[in-house]
């Protein structure tokens, strides 16, 4: 990309030129999949994983370990298969990123020392301004969460009532993520909007 400019006040000014280059980026090979877990992958009861901005995307499970699903509702969208693959393979194992919830500490833009519960409908930032917070202790989230930020900690998150984004994007981007160094627990009969992390 190069630019080309001058002073429009002084033509004889010297034209000054910006070049800039670009370079491919790549999404670690684990963002490929709606859910990929590093060991085994256990989803138990009515889970749904599905796109909710296209239903055309198919939501695809990666574990490097076995994948256990049981219950009478777990659905994978879109339940098609036109080209008639195959719906399970066992395929090459995927490096997953580590998380060092305590890096975020200094990137916080809210801190909150020991636990934090969210019994009231809690309101972070704005995409020009999301959030970060940062909870030292465990956080426990009963009500619904809009804005755009990050919830982060470097201990366990539960989600114990629907957490559907206020302010759903419209180019679909999540609004919402929860990033946990230890586990990420959501309760049954719960929908979670929001990009997961543990």
């Amino acid at each position: 990309i190069k630019a080309k400019g001058y002073n429009l006040g002084d033509p004889n000014a010297p034209t000054h030129t910006i070049v800039a280059t670009t370079r491919a980026f790549t999404y670690p090979p684990s963002y490929g999949y709606a859910l990929s877990s590093g060991g085994n992958l256990e989803l138990h009861g009515g889970i749904t994983v599905v796109s909710d901005i296209d239903s055309t995307i198919n939501a695809d499970l990666h574990s490097n370990g076995n994948i256990e699903l049981s219950g009478a509702l777990n659905v994978i969208q879109p339940p098609t298969n036109p080209l008639g693959l195959p719906v399970a393979a066992r395929g090459a194992r995927v490096s997953l990123p580590t998380f060092d919830a305590a890096s975020y500490a200094s990137k916080a833009t809210i801190t909150t020392a020991g636990n934090l519960t969210v019994t009231d409908t809690l309101h972070l930032g704005t995409k020009a301004n999301p959030v970060i917070w940062y909870v030292s202790g465990s956080v426990n989230i009963k009500r619904v969460i809009s804005g755009y930020g990050t919830i982060v900690t470097p201990n366990g998150i539960t989600v114990s009532g629907n957490l559907r984004e206020q302010n759903p994007d419209p180019y679909g981007e999540n609004c919402l993520a929860l990033f946990s160094s230890s586990t990420v627990t959501i309760n049954p009969n719960t929908t979670v909007d929001a990009q997961i992390m543990a």
